[in-house]
């Protein structure tokens, strides 16, 4: 049988859902005053000041070029989604452990909290130094080729394999970008995360 018990948290309030390992409240929150306080996860890390995000525009990638976009995971795991636009056809590849020797040009994170400001421990980079891609992990392509000298689709966004990923603590990553449009076209990324300790 369950332990339906009520609980109390470090300040003696008494909560629903437990605590997680940091101590902190989950699920809903009775608190002292008599209120209750539900939220989203996505708007608890953010309240918490655990959630990020990094991207960058490109305009004119040339017709089959690439941009490569590197991922450094700090010391702890970086759970997120990869986010993109074109205005025609790409490829994009997602690949772990690259063998580098820059990390390439760093893009600001950001936290998504803009009155308590957190600070991540993973950074996006653009245009590494690589001489191996490392393991691929995934492949998706989307939107349209050009024809006759104009775009098949105006514009194209998604996200990589149903977006979420968990990347490991001190591990790099590769997205790799390649213009399959016909034409230079403009491209953007965007990578959202939070950051826990590895389990």
């Amino acid at each position: 049988m369950a332990d339906e018990r009520l609980k109390l948290d470090v300040n003696g309030n008494p909560v629903m859902g437990g605590l997680d390992p940091n101590g902190d409240i989950k699920n809903i929150a009775i608190t002292g005053e008599g209120g209750i306080f539900t939220a989203r996860a996505v708007h608890r890390r953010i309240l918490k000041s655990k959630e990020f995000q990094a991207g960058e525009c490109h305009d004119d990638l040339a017709n089959t070029a690439t941009r490569v976009y590197h991922i450094k995971v700090g010391a702890k795991s970086s759970h997120g989604t990869f986010t993109y636009w074109s205005e025609g056809k790409i490829k994009i590849q997602l690949y772990e452990a690259p063998t580098k020797s820059a990390d390439g040009t760093a893009i600001t994170g950001l936290s998504l909290n803009r009155e308590t400001i957190g600070t991540p421990t993973t950074t996006m980079f653009h245009t590494p130094t690589t001489s191996a891609n490392g393991t691929l992990l995934a492949t998706k392509k989307i939107g349209e080729a050009a024809t006759g000298g104009f775009f098949g689709a105006a514009a194209s966004g998604g996200n990589e394999t149903g977006g979420y990923w968990m990347l490991k603590p001190s591990t790099s990553y590769l997205v790799i970008i390649t213009n399959q449009s016909g034409e230079a076209a403009d491209i953007c990324v965007n990578y959202e995360w939070h950051e826990h300790t590895a389990v």
